[in-house]
């Protein structure tokens, strides 16, 4: 009696993208161009819109009594728990778990430490997805074309919390940039 013949192992395809374990060095992927990075911004602010509507809608009537009231403080105060809230929900919790938000993955982008380590910190999180963001746009976008114009492609935030944005296609490695020759 002979064996079943084996099946063929499947063949992986260009441009594929590959599952990562989280202990994967990831210094061996492209860093992502600013055209890629600017698709998942507009993904995220495409899926996160309606988070932001969903938890101000409810507040709106309380916000207007605050005001019309004489709580002006209350009010902000407020008012900036409620853009804090979707902005936690949507940038701080999936980058810091997963390393991407939604619109990243369906673009195949991922956030790490410079220099390709994957696991990132709260801190550093915090810092890129908050305070760094509004220094980019702070900066009337100057800080998000930083990753267009330097060869590190990496932004204003990136750079100010120590991270990279890679892409998972693998970088082409030719025969003048390996050592010793």
């Amino acid at each position: 009696m002979t064996a079943a013949p084996r099946p063929a192992l499947p063949r992986p395809q260009p441009n594929a993208v590959i599952r990562h374990a989280q202990a994967e060095d990831f210094a061996v992927y492209e860093k992502a161009g600013f055209i890629a990075r600017w698709y998942a911004i507009t993904f995220d602010i495409t899926f996160a819109a309606p988070l932001n509507i969903f938890v101000h809608l409810p507040f709106e009537r309380y916000l207007e009594r605050l005001t019309a009231y004489g709580h002006p403080t209350q009010a902000i105060v407020m008012k900036t728990l409620l853009i804090a809230i979707p902005v936690l929900l949507y940038f701080v919790v999936p980058t810091l778990i997963w390393g991407q938000t939604l619109g990243k993955r369906i673009v195949g982008l991922r956030v790490v430490r410079a220099g390709g380590a994957p696991r990132l910190g709260v801190a550093q999180v915090l810092a890129r997805e908050t305070v760094g963001r509004l220094l980019s746009a702070a900066t009337l976008g100057v800080g998000f074309l930083m990753a267009a114009a330097e060869p590190e492609k990496r932004a204003l935030h990136d750079r100010l919390s120590g991270t990279d944005v890679v892409s998972y296609r693998v970088k082409i490695v030719r025969a003048t940039d390996t050592p010793g020759r």
